[in-house]
């Protein structure tokens, strides 16, 4: 069945209203796959999901600022930047040092951990191969690069996404009629 001409300039209207309305709904597409390849990216590169990086979480998220042009801003949380350069040798000294350090009961902990001041909790010292140390070296990290693999998977996955949501804007605006 053909549609009268006349008619042509309120689809031509609906559809440009339809794809306003669903580019914050394509984006919001878009960055919840790219947030998930985010999070694959360093699974890949043998970090699991539930580990920890020196003591704290990681994970990926985003945000979408705009109405009339919608943007998402999908980034890491957390220490991520150690797998992806590795760290060098460095030495990690305990804080806390001082007249109030000199004079504190310390604790016993394990090897590898640090004493505390048990009134302040201010870190005193590192207890390393057995012995107590003000300062302890850390022999450095390898890097895992995974970055490079995520930015591309993810851009060819939001592409894909946004096209979808395209489409989908134009099929639903043609059955509405």
């Amino acid at each position: 069945m053909t549609q009268p001409l006349d008619s042509l300039p309120a689809r031509l209207g609906r559809l440009a209203t339809a794809i306003n309305e669903g580019k914050k709904r394509s984006v919001m597409d878009a960055a919840l796959v790219v947030k998930d390849e985010f999070i694959a990216g360093p699974k890949r590169s043998g970090l699991k999901p539930t580990s920890k990086l020196n003591g704290r979480r990681w994970s990926a998220g985003f945000n979408i600022k705009g109405t009339t042009n919608p943007t998402a801003l999908v980034r890491y949380r957390g220490p991520l930047q150690w797998l992806e350069g590795g760290t060098d040798k460095h030495p990690i000294p305990a804080s806390g040092r001082g007249p109030r350090g000199r004079r504190a009961r310390l604790r016993r902990v394990a090897d590898g951990q640090t004493l505390r001041d048990n009134r302040s909790g201010r870190p005193l010292a590192v207890v390393y191969d057995g012995k107590v140390r003000t300062t302890a070296w850390h022999p450095g990290t390898n890097a895992r690069p995974f970055f490079k693999d995520v930015k591309r998977k993810s851009s060819e996955a939001a592409l894909e996404t946004i096209r979808a949501g395209v489409r989908r804007n134009i099929i639903e605006t043609a059955i509405d009629r």
